[in-house]
């Protein structure tokens, strides 16, 4: 019975840290994509700055 839960705690614990990494991973690239939105302009061909590219 032990080995069960010990097994059991372990999916539990790799699956939360899987988890998490994944929000952060997505966070990361949701903030990036955000940032190249705003250094960009809007999708119009209006850049702020194209030459600081």
């Amino acid at each position: 019975m032990t080995q069960v839960s010990e097994f059991v705690a372990t999916v539990l614990l790799l699956t939360s840290s899987f988890i998490l990494v994944w929000a952060i991973y997505r966070l990361r690239e949701r903030r990036a994509s955000i940032a190249k939105l705003e250094s960009f302009g809007d999708y119009s061909g209006t850049a702020k700055d194209p030459d600081s590219l």
